[in-house]
């Protein structure tokens, strides 16, 4: 699956917590400080996310170049957008839609 900022990769496992990973490549930006600097932004991103995925998953995130000078939200969106296509992460109840009692 693709977004603007992240790519995400699945790979099923047989069973086990879900787990992840990010990969920033040396094409995304020469310096290691800005790569590692965006994979420590996206691991956090990903570590609220990670207790909600099914069980006996391996997620791969790839950055894109767009991602380094993308806000955190931006970024965040994104990966929501994508954990949700790929049918891993709950999709969020629309405001109003709750029954009151």
């Amino acid at each position: 699956m693709h977004g603007k900022t992240l790519s995400v990769r699945v790979l099923q496992r047989s069973e086990g917590e879900a787990r992840a990973t990010v990969v920033v490549s040396g094409k995304v930006s020469k310096l290691a400080v800005k790569r590692n600097r965006l994979k420590r932004r996206i691991r956090a991103l990903l570590a609220t996310k990670l207790p909600h995925l099914q069980t006996g998953v391996s997620v791969v995130v790839f950055a894109k170049k767009e991602a380094l000078e993308a806000h955190t939200k931006e970024i965040d969106t994104d990966l929501n957008k994508l954990l949700i296509a790929s049918k891993l992460y709950p999709r969020p109840h629309s405001v109003g839609s709750e029954k009151r009692g």
